[in-house]
């Protein structure tokens, strides 16, 4: 396997853990909406926001520098 399509499916993991991060913000502001609760915990949700970024920044870093390992090599 090529490192650009490892670094492309890193990219839409990342982007599928950020969707499901999202669904759970959603839903928890939803659940607080019907609850009397004062207090709601984002925390782990905000973790799993900021490691999907993180994910997405690496990945992009990834398949940039093998993008650009390609050129060098039809160039040389």
């Amino acid at each position: 396997m090529q490192i650009t399509q490892i670094a492309t499916e890193g990219l839409l993991r990342a982007e599928q853990r950020l969707e499901q991060a999202a669904a759970k913000v959603a839903r928890s502001t939803e659940l607080r909406e019907t609850n009397s609760g004062d207090t709601l915990d984002l925390s782990p949700a905000a973790r799993e926001l900021i490691e999907s970024r993180n994910g997405y920044k690496a990945n992009a870093r990834l398949f940039n520098q093998a993008s650009q390992c390609k050129v060098i090599n039809i160039l040389a």
